[in-house]
C-alpha cells in the first residue's frame, strides 16, 4: 500500500461524506428559515386584521356618538 492510488477510496470517500454532511446541514436550515418565514408573514397578517377591525369599531363608536349628538339636538 505505498502507491496513492491505494489511499484514494478512503481520501474520496472522507470528501463524500463531509460534503453531504453540508449539504444536509444547509437543507436543513433552508427549510427551518422557510418555515420561520411563513410564520411571520402570517402573524404580520394577524395583526394587520386585528390593526382593521379595531379601526371599523373606532369608526363605528364614532358615528354611534355622532348619531347620540344629533339625536339630543
Amino acid at each position: 500500500m505505498n502507491h496513492w492510488t491505494d489511499f484514494f477510496p478512503y481520501v474520496a470517500m472522507a470528501i463524500k461524506v463531509i460534503a453531504l454532511m453540508v449539504a444536509g446541514y444547509f437543507a436543513i436550515k433552508w427549510h427551518f428559515d422557510q418555515d420561520r418565514k411563513l410564520k411571520n408573514k402570517e402573524k404580520q397578517e394577524q395583526q394587520e386584521q386585528q390593526e382593521q377591525q379595531e379601526q371599523q369599531e373606532q369608526q363605528e363608536q364614532q358615528e354611534q356618538q355622532e348619531q347620540q349628538i344629533k339625536t339630543q339636538d
